[in-house]
């Protein structure tokens, strides 16, 4: 019975997806690297599918407003997330009213991970980890750094430097980073954690922000002369940030089959592997099968660092 009604359910699913445009929602504001992964995906995606793929901007609330759009839409796979681990993992761990919870969603597969940058003012007379810290140190209350949002890799970077080293540090929420990096070369925030994409490489041939150090294990080839955190003595600053497409968790098995499958052959696209490379976005290395348990395991990691650095958010 179940394999005479499955071909049926599949026939059904694939009406429902192809009845109307779909959405990916994004939790921040155009400009931002989420939002270039998006726009990058959204038209394979759409081919792949058949139908329309229109790029949503829902920022605010440290991605919450993105999130609860939707999980409190149809689940149908109309309405796709483009995540990470701080929006969909971190962000309501630590906040109680964010309105959703990891677990509210299921997911579709990873898009790629990138290890972070950390860049500076050029105000700020450091040129690495240690001539950095030992200027917050000297300049207690001086220094801050701007993030999308409570709860992302961004800020909890930021917050694990703070933490670790006793440093007096200021977090500045950002609706994007457009404007925190514009803030930056303008020196009204001193630093900022994020993925080498083309505005911050660009900035720093320029001489307009400082690169002080790489979080991922290896150095970034665009940064060749940045030593990473582990080179400098930091390797509790050694991180990364992964990208994904999630949907609804009440969204029937088959429908996110379909979409899962249509993620990973988008992903197989040579020109979109390049244009996610030129945005500091590497392979995953995880299949959709395995996506799941990869998130959940981050999860309970990064839990595991926010307790032991006694990460408070105020």
């Amino acid at each position: 019975m179940i394999k005479k009604i499955l071909p049926l359910l599949l026939c059904l699913c694939m009406n429902t997806i192809h009845a109307s445009p779909i959405k990916l929602v994004v939790p921040v504001a155009p400009g931002a690297t989420m939002d270039s992964i998006a726009r990058t995906l959204a038209p394979e995606l759409a081919k792949k599918l058949g139908k329309d793929v229109i790029v949503e901007n829902k920022a605010g609330a440290s991605g919450a407003i993105a999130m609860r759009q939707v999980i409190n839409s149809e689940p149908d796979g109309l309405t796709l997330a483009l995540v990470n681990n701080g929006t969909l993992n971190m962000s309501p761990i630590l906040n109680t009213d964010a309105g959703f919870s990891s677990s509210s969603f299921t997911s579709i597969g990873l898009v790629g991970i990138s290890p972070l940058v950390l860049v500076v003012s050029t105000k700020i007379p450091a040129t690495n980890l240690k001539e950095l810290t030992e200027y917050a140190r000297n300049n207690p209350g001086s220094m801050s750094w701007a993030s999308p949002g409570t709860g992302s890799t961004l800020h909890l970077s930021g917050e694990l430097l703070k933490n670790n080293q006793n440093l007096d540090m200021v977090h500045v929420m950002y609706k994007g980073m457009s404007q925190a990096m514009i803030d930056l070369v303008e020196g009204r925030v001193t630093m900022v954690f994020d993925v080498a994409n083309p505005v911050i490489t660009n900035f720093i041939e320029l001489n307009k922000i400082r690169p002080i150090a790489v979080t991922g294990n290896k150095r970034i080839e665009s940064l060749a002369t940045v030593a990473t955190v582990k080179e400098q003595g930091y390797s509790f600053l050694q991180t990364d940030v992964w990208f994904g497409v999630s949907v609804s968790a009440k969204t029937p098995e088959p429908i996110v089959n379909q979409l899962r499958v249509a993620l990973a052959d988008v992903l197989e696209n040579q020109s979109v592997k390049e244009k996610l490379k030129q945005l500091g976005v590497g392979p995953s290395g995880v299949k959709y099968i395995e996506a799941q348990r990869y998130i959940d395991n981050e999860r309970d990691r990064w839990n595991k660092v926010i307790k032991q650095a006694n990460i408070k958010v105020n």
